[in-house]
């Protein structure tokens, strides 16, 4: 079914315990984005982080633009999951 913001926010929060696979993550994004090209515009997603559900602070968006793969003001997702369940690459 639909997804909204404050569920994407809650698949994250369960990540944190290890319950939600990579599947599940990707397709919380995927939700967002429309033209099913693997990335999301880096305001679009701020945008949602900031306003819809449990609002981050600018710290919180800074702290994960840190660790997001951003090329171009666009978030790749797809790497992003990964980064989440994996790792980063050079880890």
């Amino acid at each position: 079914g639909p997804l909204n913001f404050t569920m994407f926010l809650q698949i994250f929060g369960e990540r944190l315990t290890g319950s939600d696979s990579e599947d599940a993550l990707r397709n919380a994004f995927k939700m967002f984005d429309d033209a099913n090209t693997g990335s999301l515009d880096e305001e679009y997603f701020r945008d949602l982080m900031k306003n819809m559900g449990d609002n981050f602070t600018d710290d919180e968006i800074r702290q994960t633009w840190k660790e997001a793969p951003i090329t171009a003001g666009k978030l790749d997702y797809n790497k992003f999951v990964n980064n989440i369940k994996r790792g980063k690459e050079d880890e």
